[in-house]
């Protein structure tokens, strides 16, 4: 891209038809199937609201990125006004992991904090009911994205029903989240920065992958699928060296290989064969669940605890307790079977 005479590249072309997708998936509805289908693998599910961050995000990286040269104008203001803006590609993308890494492990520790202020395990999914369920979990975390709902409330902004911003976990979620607006601006800038000086395949790649691991920060955490490709992609871009071989992606795939060995040991060591326990938080109405052999039930420091029998797996019966415990809670816990997925 140059200014002087509005000369656009290849990959500032593409940016610009990202872009040009994303005005389409909010003004019409004749791409969202199309679309849906084509980020599914790869964010870990589907919705309107993935659609226009993913195109969005990696649409305005690969346009302007060259606004971010360094013998550009930005870049050498920058460069004059602190000794801290250096012309390394490979220094920014070091800072991008970095700012993205930080992010993932708050967001982990948020989601402990949660359960240690209620006294539950910390192999459960949370889920919030009012207005709408909501769930948040340490293999698949939705903290940072409350602090979207938070600013779209705060900001008045009408967001359609498509689009969720896990706004009924805001009143849950430590203040530490707000961090995200700190954190996540700054990714996108030293990730925009390290497109500088690469080859056309090279941005490319880290444009996909800080798409995907920024929406990961937001919609997953650590261990989601959006986290571990982003991760993986901007890794591999930062060890290959002038002259790439295989031996610089051993350490990035050993990163990589551990995370998913780590979500698997998490879901598998916090399976509970025998029973679903459910911890109802600050019930206003007898809790009852018909339908379901109870095991037992008890309360204690304003919670209701349920242990019920079932071969069903977490997702059936979270809409199963969402019919029945909207308007008796505002919020419960509940555990998982792991191996339930496979019956």
């Amino acid at each position: 891209m140059r200014l002087n005479n509005f000369h656009l590249e290849k990959l500032n072309i593409l940016g610009l038809l990202l872009i040009v997708i994303v005005i389409l998936i909010v003004s019409t509805n004749f791409l969202d199937s199309i679309m849906l289908s084509l980020t599914h693998p790869f964010l870990e599910g589907s919705s309107q609201g993935k659609s226009i961050l993913f195109f969005g995000l990696m649409g305005t990286l690969l346009l302007f990125y060259p606004l971010f040269n360094f013998d550009g104008r930005i870049m050498k203001t920058l460069k004059n006004t602190s000794f801290v803006f250096s012309n390394s590609s490979r220094n920014y993308l070091k800072i991008t992991i970095i700012v993205i890494l930080i992010a993932y492990l708050i967001g982990l520790a948020l989601e402990i904090l949660i359960r240690a202020k209620y006294g539950v395990s910390i192999f459960t999914t949370f889920v919030s009911l009012n207005p709408t369920l909501n769930t948040s979990g340490i293999v698949h975390s939705h903290i940072y994205k409350s602090m979207i709902g938070a600013l779209v409330t705060y900001l008045g902004l009408y967001v359609p029903p498509s689009i969720h911003t896990g706004t009924s976990l805001i009143s849950y979620v430590s203040p530490l989240a707000y961090i995200v607006f700190i954190l996540f601006p700054l990714a996108y800038i030293t990730g925009i920065i390290s497109l500088n000086e690469r080859k056309d395949i090279n941005r490319l790649i880290l444009a996909f992958s800080l798409t995907t691991a920024i929406i990961g920060i937001f919609d997953g955490g650590l261990f989601s699928i959006p986290a571990v490709i982003g991760l993986a992609g901007l890794l591999g871009v930062y060890s290959i060296k002038k002259v790439p071989s295989f031996k610089d992606l051993v350490k990035p795939s050993i990163i990589i290989i551990l995370i998913i060995i780590i979500r698997f040991s998490i879901l598998i060591a916090g399976t509970n064969t025998d029973y679903y326990e459910i911890t109802v938080i600050e019930p206003m109405k007898t809790i009852e669940i018909p339908g379901y052999d109870i095991i037992d039930m008890k309360t204690e420091n304003n919670k209701t605890i349920i242990q019920i029998k079932s071969n069903e797996n977490e997702k059936q019966i979270l809409s199963y307790m969402n019919a029945i415990l909207k308007n008796k809670c505002s919020a419960f816990f509940i555990s998982w079977n792991f191996w339930a997925w496979f019956y």
